[in-house]
């Protein structure tokens, strides 16, 4: 995968485990987040003045680290035979709100679909 650029979150997630372990997510400040949010997926070490203009430029800030997203979307597939893409935003998001991992088997969790 791509990283430094914007893509859609959905991608970020599905495709976890294509981006090195020690890269970092950051989504929009102000803006819902869903499977179509963009996003960036990027080395938080990295000095590239340009794509960190760009990032606060688009009112980007750190989510969570891409370890965290890959063990995230690994404890959601060990908990569902089918996974969905809103399956693997559901965990995201739970995790991010609750710092700790979704348990799938609770019918009405309280995630919401949209976050901040």
């Amino acid at each position: 995968m791509t990283s430094g650029r914007s893509l859609a979150l959905k991608d970020a997630v599905v495709h976890a485990s294509d981006f090195p372990w020690n890269y970092s997510l950051y989504l929009p400040k102000d803006q819902p987040w869903n499977l179509t949010t963009p996003c960036l997926v990027r080395d938080p070490d990295a000095e590239d003045a340009e794509l960190s203009d760009a990032a606060n430029d688009l009112g980007f800030d750190y989510v969570l680290n891409m370890q965290q997203v890959q063990s995230i979307v690994r404890n959601a597939q060990k908990q569902l035979v089918r996974i969905t893409d809103e399956d693997l935003l559901r965990a995201l998001l739970y995790y991010y709100d609750n710092d700790a991992y979704i348990t799938f088997r609770d019918a009405d969790d309280g995630v919401r679909v949209d976050h901040p």
